[in-house]
This record gives structure tokens, C-alpha cells and sequence, in this order.
């Protein structure tokens, strides 16, 4: 049996936490549910699920520390996370932000932490795989973070918030 990627995200959201945090949730996949409904994880469904749980961190960390309701985190703020840097800069970045807004990045109960353990994987393959002429779409390289954030804002989607 394939899992949907909606029911992967509603398990992820189903850890709990912080009110923004939940809300940042509810904000991300009411963001993509239209686009995912129906979609599996096979393929490049884990990406986009990744994704959409990069998105609702990013929502989370925009309106946390800037006092917006999460409805007013705009798509453009999201992107001035990702801004032109080195991916594991950004990932330097998001933790910074994660701890300044509390968060023990390795604590097992944070369901914030928990998230964000997931987004940091490193997502290069190994050396004898980088050798090869590898071109599907589900090859990833780097963090969780950023290809899978990337991918969900891809133009392709044409994601609305």
C-alpha cells in the first residue's frame, strides 16, 4: 500500500506543538493540498512533502519572530529565506533562527526539532553513485532543506500564498 503524500504530511502535523507552529502547519498544507491531492510518496512525492514541511517552517520561523499571524506570511518572505546563498549556509541560517526562537535542535520531544531533523539530511548521494549518469528527477543533492523547498516553489506548481 502507497501512502498518500497528504497522509504523509497529516502524520507529520499530527506530532502537535507550539500554536504557530500548528498553524504554520495548517497554513502549509492548505497551501498544497490541492496540488498533492491524490499524489503518492513514489517518486519525487517524498521531496514535495519534505517540501511542503520546509514550507510550513519557513511560515513558522517568518511569523514567530516577526509577530505576523501566519494568513500574512507571503510567498516572497519565504523565498527571502532561501535568498542566493550556499545551501548549507541557509541550513546554518534556519537553525540559528530555530534556536533563537527556542528550539534544542536535537531534543527528541520538540516536534519543531523533530521536523527540522529531517529537513537538515543531507541528501548527496554517495561517491560511486555521484559517478554515474544519473538523471531522474528524484536524484537530490544536498540538504533536505533546500532542494526539497526549491522543488515545492518550482514555477511548475504554481503554489498561491
Amino acid at each position: 500500500m502507497t501512502t498518500l503524500i497528504i497522509e504523509q504530511l497529516r502524520q507529520w502535523q499530527a506530532a502537535g506543538g507550539p500554536q504557530t507552529w500548528c498553524a504554520a502547519w495548517d497554513r502549509a498544507i492548505a497551501v498544497t493540498e490541492p496540488v498533492w491531492t491524490g499524489r503518492d510518496i513514489t517518486w519525487d512525492g517524498m521531496q514535495l512533502a519534505e517540501g511542503t514541511a520546509a514550507l510550513a517552517t519557513g511560515i513558522y520561523l517568518v511569523a514567530a519572530q516577526d509577530g505576523l499571524a501566519v494568513g500574512e506570511v507571503t510567498s516572497e518572505q519565504i523565498e527571502d529565506l532561501m535568498a542566493p546563498q550556499r545551501p548549507w549556509d541557509i541550513v546554518r541560517m534556519w537553525e540559528q533562527r530555530l534556536q533563537l526562537l527556542g528550539h534544542d535542535l536535537e531534543d527528541p520531544t520538540d516536534p519543531v526539532s523533530v521536523c527540522w531533523q529531517r529537513l537538515r539530511h543531507d541528501d548527496t548521494p554517495p561517491p560511486i553513485v555521484q559517478n554515474w549518469d544519473y538523471g531522474h528527477s528524484e536524484f537530490r543533492w544536498g540538504p533536505a532543506l533546500v532542494n526539497s523547498l526549491r522543488a515545492l516553489l518550482a514555477p511548475r506548481w504554481s503554489l498561491a500564498f
